[in-house]
């Protein structure tokens, strides 16, 4: 099994003090919007950067196959062990748990949203700690994020446990104005948009065509400053409750 790459560019800074009781962190979003990407990219800053962690694939691509998370760490290490989510849903809370180390990160990697009670979405959101939900920003995926945006109020209505909302920009492009205007949006709505993006980068050594590759340790890049950016939020997030 390859390993993360050699560390390229050093941090610049100290790094961030995960509370003892750790960091449950879910990934939300519709198929295409880069959770798993995203937080494979992470996992592996989290480890270069001396943060222990760890995430459960929650996907469910077939009968046949493992989720994309779970496929790539088997063909690239990302320094921190993936596993599969437990076939009964009711099992998560416990999993999410055992799994869950101590001073670290836990990442979920949740299937593309649906908001149906069968499905995994809700029961993961009453759990983490902090919920990251990818989001392109067009028009369109703004009016489809509402369902999960509402599905939390619904949580917190009945006196549910409910996640720190973060928002991060997916896919994005350099020479658009389309993700000014949706981060304007929702932050005059009163949400946290995430400083740093996902860029939409399908060159051969970009996040696009990074699958199953060893993950680059860049501290620099848009993955290296948001994985710092999403630790910090955690921390915080986990100490005020």
């Amino acid at each position: 099994m390859a390993d993360t790459k050699d560390v390229t560019v050093p941090r610049q800074w100290e790094p961030v003090i995960v509370p003892p009781q750790g960091i449950k962190l879910g990934m939300f979003g519709k198929g295409g919007s880069t959770k798993t990407t995203s937080l494979a990219h992470m996992l592996g800053h989290w480890a270069a950067d001396g943060i222990p962690s760890g995430a459960i694939d929650a996907d469910e691509p077939g009968e046949d196959e493992d989720g994309s998370l779970y496929t790539w760490s088997r063909a690239a290490s990302f320094g921190a062990p993936v596993r599969k989510a437990p076939a009964n849903h009711e099992d998560l809370d416990v999993e999410l748990g055992l799994y869950l180390p101590a001073g670290g990160i836990l990442g979920l990697d949740t299937p593309a949203w649906e908001r149906k009670p069968e499905t995994i979405h809700m029961r993961a959101l009453s759990m983490v700690d902090v919920a990251v939900l990818c989001l392109q920003p067009t028009g369109m995926e703004l009016n489809r994020a509402g369902s999960m945006l509402s599905a939390i109020q619904q949580i917190e209505a009945v006196g549910g446990r409910t996640p720190k909302l973060v928002i991060l920009l997916a896919r994005t492009k350099a020479q658009a104005n389309a993700a000014t205007q949706t981060r304007d949006t929702l932050t005059e709505a009163g949400y946290q948009v995430l400083q740093n993006e996902m860029p939409d980068q399908h060159a051969m050594d970009g996040y696009g065509q990074s699958f199953a590759k060893p993950i680059p340790i860049d501290f620099t890049s848009a993955m290296g400053k948001l994985s710092r950016e999403l630790a910090t939020v955690g921390a915080k997030a986990v100490s005020s409750r």
